[in-house]
Order: structure tokens, then C-alpha cells, then sequence
């Protein structure tokens, strides 16, 4: 697996359901591109069950998962802008809580714009 300079950016809210939000977590972590940083927003209080898998998620992701909080349900929208101002890199793909991604996704979205500079480690 090779790991890039691009941030995933999730918002979650508490009516997702974890099954779908695990399977969304393990399609990132299957990918053959990977990011350099993940950026959730829990949009509001979340379920316990819901915050157990995003902090279990961080812990085995430290250096890589950024968890951010709202106080309150703010909607898609805002939860996104907000997330921005917490991604280190330039390039920034999104993924919604119940994607479930092709393993190749990263790799060929980037294939796909020859122009942009990506920086990989393996």
C-alpha cells in the first residue's frame, strides 16, 4: 500500500448506522492509494455506538485520523466547510459515512488528472 499526501474528508451524524459507517472505514483502509489524513466530523452528539467505532478508529490510525466536534447537528454543509479548515493537505477527496469504496478509487481519481503533483510514500 502506497500512502499519499490527500486528505479524506467524512462528516457523520447520529443517524448513521455503524455497520455502515465501519464498512465505509475499512473501504479507506483497503485502499491501494491511502491517505495521508482523515478528517471525521462528528456533526453533534453521536451515538455511543457510532462514537465507539470513531475513536476506536483513531486509536489505530493516530498520526493519520483528525476527529473534529460540533456542539450540535449543524447539516452536511457546514460540517464540510468546517472540515476543510482541518485538512493539512491541498488535495482533498470526500467519502460519505456509508461509501463503501472500491479499492482503487484514490488511485484512479489521481490517474485520472495527470496534472496534480501527488507526493506517495511506501
Amino acid at each position: 500500500m502506497k500512502i499519499a499526501d490527500f486528505s479524506v474528508l467524512m462528516s457523520v451524524y447520529y443517524k448513521e448506522k455503524p455497520q455502515f459507517l465501519k464498512k465505509a472505514l475499512q473501504s479507506i483502509d483497503n485502499q491501494e492509494l491511502f491517505p495521508s489524513q482523515i478528517v471525521i466530523i462528528k456533526d453533534g452528539p453521536l451515538t455511543n455506538s457510532l462514537n465507539l467505532l470513531l475513536d476506536n478508529y483513531k486509536v489505530k490510525h493516530p498520526q493519520v485520523v483528525t476527529l473534529v466536534v460540533n456542539d450540535r447537528n449543524r447539516g452536511l454543509a457546514f460540517s464540510l466547510q468546517r472540515g476543510l479548515e482541518f485538512c493539512r493537505n491541498n488535495i482533498v477527496a470526500r467519502a460519505d459515512s456509508d461509501d463503501i469504496n472500491y479499492f482503487n478509487r484514490f488511485f484512479l481519481e489521481f490517474d485520472f488528472f495527470p496534472d496534480l503533483k501527488l507526493k506517495c510514500n511506501t
